[in-house]
C-alpha cells in the first residue's frame, strides 16, 4: 500500500493508495497540540487569579490565548493537507506525462503506418 494508507483512504480510493512511493508527509503534532493546552492553561490561570470583576485587559488577554491556542491546534491538520494534496497533485502530473508519451508514441506509430 501506499503512504496514504495510513489516512485510511485506501478502501475508499484505490488509484490513490497505488500511487508512487514519496516521504513521509506527516506533520508532527505534539508541538502544536502542547502550544495549544500550554495557551489554554494560561487563559485558566489569568481568569482564576484575576479580581472580579475581570479587567478588559485580562479579558483580551485570554481571547488572544484561546483564539491563538486554536490555530496553533488547527495547523498541522492544515499542513498535512496541504503536504497530502500536494502530493496527489505531483503524482497526478507524473501520470499525465507518462500518458502524453504514450499518445506520442501512438501518434509515431499512426505516421509510419500512414507514410508506408
Amino acid at each position: 500500500m501506499g503512504r496514504l494508507a495510513g489516512l485510511r483512504w485506501g478502501a475508499f480510493f484505490q488509484t490513490i493508495s497505488s500511487m508512487n512511493e514519496a516521504p513521509d508527509w506527516k506533520v508532527p503534532k505534539w508541538p502544536f497540540l502542547s502550544a495549544y493546552a500550554l495557551l489554554i492553561a494560561i487563559a485558566w490561570a489569568v481568569i482564576y487569579r484575576a479580581d472580579h470583576p475581570i479587567s478588559l485587559a485580562e479579558i483580551a488577554t485570554c481571547v488572544g490565548c484561546v483564539a491563538l491556542g486554536s490555530v496553533l491546534g488547527c495547523l498541522p491538520y492544515v499542513l498535512e493537507y496541504r503536504a497530502t494534496s500536494k502530493l496527489v497533485e505531483v503524482n497526478g502530473v507524473g501520470t499525465v506525462a507518462e500518458k502524453l508519451q504514450d499518445l506520442q508514441t501512438c501518434a509515431a506509430q499512426i505516421a509510419a503506418a500512414t507514410d508506408q
